[in-house]
């Protein structure tokens, strides 16, 4: 019995954590950049190892590149978040937009945030909302 309650104290109860998810225009590369601010269950801030651990499992595949998951100061609320860098976005959504049917048409933000909601493990609700309504995310 001494050995089971050992081995339960043992064991880490995870904390609660709170996410934020803030889109803003990054100032250098002109582009879309999801900014994330996580928080304990007593209002600390999370420390990167435990951002990662709510990334999709794809996303982790990164996880050791520099310019995947970066810590930056939210441009307009200048407290300290987690961003996913932009330094690709332009590039990718290029050629979305160049294979982008011509009845369709391209969103530039809906489109981006249909790469980036499964990054972070958030329903693509553009996606979502169009599906059940018949219309075009566009």
């Amino acid at each position: 019995a001494d050995d089971v309650a050992a081995r339960a104290s043992a064991t880490p109860t995870p904390l609660a954590h709170r996410l934020e998810y803030h889109i803003a225009l990054h100032p250098t590369y002109g582009q879309p950049t999801l900014l994330i601010f996580g928080q304990h269950d007593d209002s600390s801030a999370l420390r990167t190892a435990e951002v990662w651990a709510h990334l999709s499992g794809e996303f982790q595949a990164h996880r050791d590149s520099p310019f995947v998951l970066t810590e930056v100061e939210h441009p307009t609320l200048s407290f300290p978040c987690f961003a996913i860098h932009p330094c690709r976005t332009g590039d990718l959504l290029a050629v979305m937009r160049s294979t982008a049917d011509g009845a369709q048409t391209f969103t530039y933000l809906a489109s981006w945030w249909s790469v980036v909601a499964p990054l972070v493990n958030q329903l693509n609700r553009v996606a979502w909302y169009a599906s059940r309504s018949g219309r075009d995310p566009g």
